[in-house]
């Protein structure tokens, strides 16, 4: 199945500008853990979902020294057709899935990947979505932002640079509304860590 998308505010709505397609180099800036979430699509079971949020070498502007960041979300999972496989393994190759099957998806903070974004139309409305991710050509001079990299549980404390449509997703989680028994969730040694249980599918909210 294709890899879950979350899809930007639409172009025209507010000051929003989205990521115009093409390939950016960027880097894992946040993990947003959002616990287990219920799907759209009723057919599909309840399944723990990781936000991801890249920042690009694209400024926002000609003058300005920001930079645009997207965000994709996938299942909590090292399946083989999971979308987070689907997008690290061509970064890390032989090293994915990481050895004794359990994964710190913290160790993927700050890594440098090649962004391919493309655009999906409805109506007027364009949004920017993560196609794939691949490796930094040899020889790229490393993009190196000033930027806050960090991970985030729904169960941590607020702090600044939480999107709010992130605190309010992850307020909607399982473990917090108990909606149902969980999905088993497995802790890191490291604290804050997660392991991914490599059993779980990826559905999409």
């Amino acid at each position: 199945m294709p890899i879950p998308m979350l899809k930007s505010n639409p172009a025209g709505s507010g000051d929003y500008t989205p990521v115009p397609e093409g390939t950016y180099q960027g880097i894992v800036q946040n993990l947003f853990f959002l616990g287990t979430q219920t799907p759209l699509n009723p057919s599909y079971k309840p399944s723990q979902k990781l936000a991801i949020r890249f920042i690009l070498d694209e400024p926002l502007g000609e003058q300005s020294d920001k930079f645009f960041t997207i965000t994709t979300t996938v299942g909590f999972s090292l399946g083989e057709k999971a979308g987070l496989t689907k997008l690290f393994k061509p970064v890390l190759g032989s090293g994915w899935p990481p050895e004794g099957g359990t994964l710190d998806p913290e160790t993927l903070l700050n890594l440098r990947v090649m962004v391919t974004i493309t655009h999906t139309a409805k109506g007027d409305k364009t949004y920017a979505n993560v196609a794939s991710l691949g490796r930094l050509p040899r020889g790229m001079a490393p993009f190196d932002p000033n930027c806050d990299i960090f991970a985030w549980s729904y169960d941590d404390p607020p702090r600044d640079g939480v999107p709010e449509w992130i605190v309010k997703q992850a307020a909607q989680c399982h473990e917090l509304t108990g909606q149902s028994a969980p999905v088993k969730e497995y802790r890191a040694p490291a604290p804050g860590g997660h392991k991914i249980d490599p059993t779980a599918e990826d559905a999409p909210f």
